[in-house]
């Protein structure tokens, strides 16, 4: 499953972030299989202290690790997608 990643920061800690998300991508080196893919890179919303990803897994508990991993520099909001051809075949529109 994808999924939408919306993360926000402190710009007065914007460092820390930066460092702690340095530090992730070590561990996620080391351990590949704990974290989701992340198959849309990082992109900050200019004029917003807003980022987001789009991350990939079958396994929710990988991205609970991860967002356990980047706290507290980093909080998110995580939002399960679903393509457009397999909504609507759920809803009866094919």
């Amino acid at each position: 499953m994808k999924y939408l990643v919306v993360g926000e920061y402190d710009p007065d800690n914007m460092f820390a972030a930066f460092k702690k998300g340095a530090a992730y991508l070590e561990d996620k080196k080391k351990h590949p299989d704990r974290y989701p893919d992340t198959i849309f890179p990082t992109h900050f919303m200019l004029g917003e202290d807003k980022y987001m990803a789009i991350w990939e897994t079958d396994d929710p508990k990988k991205n609970a690790n991860k967002i356990e991993f980047m706290s507290p520099e980093a909080k998110y909001k995580v939002y399960p997608l679903m393509d457009a051809k397999t909504f609507e075949k759920q809803h009866g529109w094919e």
